[in-house]
């Protein structure tokens, strides 16, 4: 299933601050650039009829330029933003029992070692979920044992995963 968002903002807080950050350090850089430049075009002969058209080019310049910048950033955090939602989702299923999923993220996300992780860790979780199953099905067949088997068949029940049938269903078939 590959995951598809529609919305930029997904995580609204990081994403505004990481753009304001970004958009206050290009101001500062901008303004820097302009006062040098002023100060600079005082020592130049002749051009203090042109300082109003440069300086309206050099405001346009920066409109401009923080609109660019804007929707960069935007994009920017989308592609950290989006995969740090799909985990935070993720991470919700598995405290309520399900890893019957796999995390996926776009090709231009960041984070794609993190995907990759939660995936090999999750299909471990699995395997031994399994492994765990069948020696409860094993345990319960044996007389003398059948409450602590209940005891486990009870306790993995809270666990769903794609790969794994209900013990209640193996045992049925059995």
């Amino acid at each position: 299933m590959h995951e598809q968002r529609k919305l930029l903002f997904v995580k609204h807080k990081f994403q505004k601050t990481m753009i304001l950050e970004v958009m206050l350090i290009t101001f500062i850089i901008l303004n820097v650039l302009v006062i040098a430049g002023f100060i600079l075009l005082d020592r130049v002969p002749n051009l203090h009829q042109y300082k109003e058209h440069i300086g309206l080019s050099i405001a346009a310049f920066e409109v401009v330029g923080f609109y660019l910048v804007y929707r960069y950033n935007l994009r920017a955090s989308h592609r950290i933003a989006g995969p740090l939602f799909s985990l935070q989702r993720n991470l919700k299923s598995m405290q309520s029992g399900d890893i019957s999923f796999t995390m996926e993220v776009r090709q231009d996300d960041q984070f794609h070692e993190l995907s990759d992780q939660m995936n090999h860790t999750i299909e471990s979780l699995r395997v031994h979920i399994e492994n765990i199953r069948t020696l409860a099905i094993e345990l319960q067949q044996q007389p003398g044992n059948q409450q602590t088997a209940n005891d486990l068949v009870n306790e993995l029940s809270h666990f769903k995963t794609s790969e794994i049938t209900p013990v209640n269903e193996n045992r049925k078939a059995a």
